[in-house]
């Protein structure tokens, strides 16, 4: 009785045993539940079915996808990146095979994954790996096979995933690397050459090295999603890598493991924007802590299994948390309808002062110019000496000189600057001009009636 209770991801445990064999089935059913879910909780909720502030950078950069919403309702576009998550899927499955990874680990690492709020946030929005990761791992597999056929049609995938940021070429390169030290494979230098020069040509045509940043970068709190991060991992995710990480050192297999840490986690405190490979990595290391904690045979076995529920209802409620406040990553009704009026009731020409984060939302919805984004640094400082401005006289100065004649507040502008701009718009050059829920649109007359 004991050895069973002790036997917990053992295949002589009859339900971890069904869960193996099937485990394709039962990872592809909660991906697809996950994935889907989260637009029908904004639907039901009024909300814009896409999340996150990167999804609005492409729809208003991407001549392929404008064209895709002008035909259709951008919203229906969510179904991409759901695509894009279960195709993804379906070629680690694919992968794993070729790479004779053991079943437990994969079962454990994907579940791990699928629940993460980093693979939610991923793949419930137009972002750049959810296209990038697709593309990797589709590179990997025609590398794979015998006829050489399939190893020259890699260098399409290969190319695209270059097209990003300079990081994701570099990233592409290091993997590329260890997959012929680690499977003993011979990668021909003309794939390497082709990431290099690709990578060199984009970056002269102004590719950024980090695309990005679409959020403010908080280095904990976009790591650990339990402290209200836009994405990340769990903290028991977190816990359950720190073992993983002291078992793999042990492990020459896993070493590989390793090169990627120096690789991603100083890059990760200059740009949070790589926190899905980040998050990946981790939950490498800790699908490897689980299997190996769970394996060994312990002396109290209830105390095994208390620890086993206890680390999967911690891993579940994170994700259900991360669900429950997934309304707040989307642009709410209210924003919509005050930006869509906007590009209905304001000359093409003017400039709308706000909030950086909210620079994507008002290029898409509004269809005007942001004076300010998170990823342009030109009129970083201007934009925030108008946002923290107390003087009248200067503040429409500064207004004037940078052509703003329109000003978009939130009711968290109005908090975090009650002390500042906000006391401005008493001055008769403000004028109301619309308003709805949280949201609130201003005029500004460059000069006095």
């Amino acid at each position: 009785m004991n050895q069973n209770k002790n036997n917990i991801i053992g295949k002589k445990n009859p339900i971890f045993n069904h869960l193996l064999i099937y485990q394709k089935k039962y990872i592809f059913g909660l991906a697809s539940l996950l994935l889907f879910l989260v637009p029908l909780i904004n639907f039901f909720k009024s909300d814009s079915l896409l999340i996150g502030p990167e999804s609005y950078y492409f729809l208003s950069h991407s001549a392929l996808l404008q064209s895709l919403a002008s035909h259709f309702t951008y919203e229906t576009l969510i179904i991409i990146p759901i695509f894009l998550g279960l195709a993804t899927l379906y070629l680690f499955f694919a992968l794993v095979e070729k790479l004779n990874l053991s079943d437990k680990f994969t079962f454990f690492f994907l579940l791990l994954l699928v629940m993460s709020p980093a693979f939610i946030y991923t793949y419930s929005s137009l972002t750049a790996n959810s296209f990038y990761f697709l593309l990797i791992i589709a590179t990997l597999l025609l590398l794979m096979q015998e006829k050489k056929m399939f190893t020259y049609l890699a260098i399409i995938p290969l190319i695209l995933a270059t097209f990003f940021d300079v990081f994701s070429s570099l990233m592409l390169f290091v993997l590329l690397i260890i997959y012929a030290i680690t499977q003993k494979k011979n990668i021909s230098y003309f794939y390497l050459g082709v990431i290099v020069f690709s990578s060199i040509i984009q970056y002269v045509l102004g590719q950024p090295f980090f695309l990005g940043p679409f959020h403010a970068e908080k280095i904990i709190h976009n790591l650990i999603s339990d402290f209200g991060g836009l994405s990340g991992v769990s903290f028991f995710a977190i816990l359950l890598s720190l073992i993983g990480i002291s078992i793999t050192w042990k492990r020459k297999k896993l070493y590989w493991g390793y090169i990627f840490l120096p690789l991603l986690l100083p890059f990760y405190f200059f740009s949070t924007q790589i926190i899905f490979p980040i998050s990946i990595l981790i939950l490498f290391f800790a699908a490897v802590g689980f299997v190996k904690l769970f394996e060994r045979t312990w002396n109290l076995a209830p105390i095994k299994q208390i620890t086993f529920f206890l680390l999967i209802l911690g891993i579940l409620f994170s994700t259900l948390s991360y669900l429950d406040r997934i309304d707040q990553l989307t642009p709410p009704g209210d924003m919509i309808e005050t930006l869509t009026w906007i590009s209905y009731n304001t000359g093409n020409e003017v400039t709308i002062l706000s909030d950086e984060s909210y620079g994507d939302y008002i290029t898409f919805f509004a269809k005007r110019k942001a004076f300010s984004t998170l990823y342009e640094d030109e009129h970083t400082d201007i934009n925030q000496n108008l946002l923290e401005n107390t003087n009248v006289i200067g503040f429409i100065s500064l207004l004037e000189n940078q052509s703003i004649s329109i000003l978009y507040i939130s009711k968290d502008m109005k908090k975090t600057y009650k002390d500042n701009f906000i006391i401005l718009l008493q001055n008769e050059r403000f004028k109301l001009i619309h308003s709805h829920g949280d949201y609130e649109v201003w005029a500004f007359s460059p000069k006095e009636a």
